[in-house]
């Protein structure tokens, strides 16, 4: 998703923009470089707010658009424009599942309020791109948690940075596994193994934006090493996590 600018090049813009994670996303809204083939998990929408459009490259087709959809683990390259807003979605999320159906291949979509992007503060875009998303999306669970449910949500951010299991959590609070696991699954959004790895990731951005480096960031949030965190964050973001460092942190969306 995002590359490090090559060095030397005129057309090549730093990474700089805001960067925002929350429940089995991530956005980002600034100016862009280009990026060079690459993949990731998660199914990604970019946008430019600019007056020139991007150009997305996939094997067998390209378009030039203003709002193209990529979906997950499809190789793609990027254009730089003067500023972008990209929004990555966990494919196991229920928003990403959406996507998946609405654009289940890559290539220009429309309907996207890019006028109201371009005038909305930087700050507040991400929010912007998951309100527009979720109007598109239908069967989208609701924000609004039951008691279980944020009482499990509690108890595993007073576990992180160790390894919190939904059997000790239900529990702890008094009901099966698989009712946890379910009811967590439908009300966050998101599977239970995986809020709790977009919680960790979450940890490590803003960890490294108050000026920590990325071998404290990792262990701080419970990776093995800076190895195990690179790994991690290529295969959902499809970037390096030094390129975090050349990004100001937003407050996290949604947790």
């Amino acid at each position: 998703m995002i590359a490090r600018p090559v060095p030397g090049s005129e057309r090549d813009l730093p990474w700089r923009g805001r960067l925002a994670i929350g429940r089995g996303f991530v956005t980002y809204a600034g100016p862009a470089g280009p990026a060079d083939r690459h993949q990731h998990h998660a199914a990604q929408i970019a946008i430019s707010l600019s007056d020139a459009p991007l150009t997305v490259t996939w094997p067998g087709g390209h378009c030039v658009a203003h709002a193209v959809s990529i979906p997950g683990s499809e190789p793609h390259s990027l254009t730089s424009v003067e500023r972008i807003a990209l929004i990555l979605v966990d494919r196991q999320a229920a928003l990403g599942r959406q996507l998946a159906v609405r654009w289940p291949a890559p290539g220009p979509i429309a309907d996207v309020p890019i006028d109201q992007l371009r005038t909305t503060s930087v700050d507040q875009v991400g929010a912007a791109i998951v309100d527009w998303l979720t109007t598109q999306s239908t069967n989208v669970c609701a924000t609004d948690v039951s008691a279980e449910v944020a009482q499990a949500m509690a108890l595993v951010r007073q576990q992180l940075p160790g390894v919190p299991r939904l059997t000790s959590i239900s529990n702890a609070i008094g009901v099966s596994a698989d009712r946890l696991r379910k009811r967590f699954t439908c009300e966050v959004g998101l599977p239970f193994r995986r809020y709790v790895l977009w919680l960790r990731l979450g940890d490590v951005v803003a960890t490294v934006a108050r000026g920590a480096d990325l071998t404290t960031a990792a262990a701080d949030a419970g990776f093995a090493d800076s190895a195990h965190l690179s790994r991690v964050f290529r295969a959902n973001f499809g970037l390096a996590p030094s390129a975090v460092l050349n990004t100001a942190y937003l407050s996290p969306i949604g947790h």
